[in-house]
């Protein structure tokens, strides 16, 4: 059963993701956590200074690695980023391939500027169609540890520093695109829980 499906971003589905992002915010400095092929990086760089984070060299190719652009080889958790150095941390699906996503998220926050945002994505492990959608997507992935309910994730945010969130579903539509649903019905149709924490100024 091939489930590799379930692993990867598309084209369409960053470009819905940036969409979202400008909406709050058009220009500064951004880090993109769990990069990967750094498709989303690089669409991103058109209206950002972005640098890319995985610490899974494999996941990038060697061409992207030997171009120029700003990669980082390593686990987020353990490189000395200055405090409040970027405008905007993106993670898609990252987080629950951490035994300790507290430690990410604290980290997130504290290179956080004030202001600035953090977007991200892990499963939706809620109710019917989003318990099987993890479920399914942890078959196809054993570096999935930390599928951890909505509630969880909210205290988690929390506890690092952010005190203003939104959350929001996504759904595939398909393979290639994704459509994104309204807070009150996500948890019953959404395969992924969208976040963005804004670090207050005070």
């Amino acid at each position: 059963m091939n489930l590799s499906w379930f692993k990867y971003a598309t084209p369409r589905r960053n470009n819905k993701r940036l969409e979202v992002l400008l909406e709050h915010r058009q220009s500064g400095r951004l880090l993109d956590v769990g990069c990967g092929d750094c498709e989303f990086m690089l669409q991103a760089s058109e209206y950002f200074e972005s640098t890319g984070i995985d610490n899974i060299s494999s996941a990038i190719s060697s061409s992207l690695l030997k171009s120029g652009y700003p990669i980082i080889i390593d686990d987020i958790t353990k490189v000395d980023f200055s405090p409040e150095s970027f405008d905007i941390v993106t993670a898609f699906n990252v987080l629950e391939h951490f035994h300790n996503p507290e430690r990410v998220v604290s980290k997130i926050y504290q290179i956080l500027n004030k202001g600035g945002i953090f977007f991200g994505s892990v499963p939706n492990n809620s109710l019917f169609l989003g318990k099987i959608h993890t479920a399914l997507s942890n078959l196809g992935d054993r570096t999935h540890v930390s599928t951890l309910k909505t509630p969880r994730w909210m205290s988690l945010f929390r506890k690092a520093g952010f005190k203003e969130f939104n959350y929001f579903g996504e759904i595939l539509v398909g393979r290639h695109s994704i459509y994104l649903k309204s807070p009150r019905w996500y948890r019953f149709i959404s395969f992924n829980l969208m976040f963005i924490c804004w670090k207050t100024q005070g």
